[in-house]
């Protein structure tokens, strides 16, 4: 319990930043409700529900999530790659030409 009151005074010892949010009654009460459930106040409550959303949001863009069948085409994509076709020979070709040229 010791630690866990000292890392929170750190955390809040270098908060600075600042949201606002306006809400209806209806959303604050309902906010409010919550966070008294949990026992932490509005303002903690907010703040790591915001932070756990973020950080889902933030995962689900980064993340790429492949059924194994795809997961199958790449790995013998890798393991096997196709011929380069000759579009492909003509591009590296012009491309090695301008770079060298």
């Amino acid at each position: 319990m010791a630690a866990t009151i000292a890392s929170e005074s750190r955390i809040q010892e270098t908060r600075r930043e600042r949201i606002e949010a306006r809400l209806t009654v209806d959303q604050k009460a309902l906010v409010a409700r919550a966070a008294a459930l949990e026992g932490v106040s509005i303002s903690s409550f907010l703040v790591q529900r915001a932070l756990d959303s973020a950080a889902r949001t933030v995962e689900q863009h980064e993340l790429v999530r492949l059924s194994a069948k795809d997961s199958q085409r790449i790995a013998e994509a890798l393991l096997g790659p196709p011929e380069p076709t000759s579009a492909l020979t003509d591009a590296v070709r012009r491309y090695r030409k301008l770079v060298s040229g």
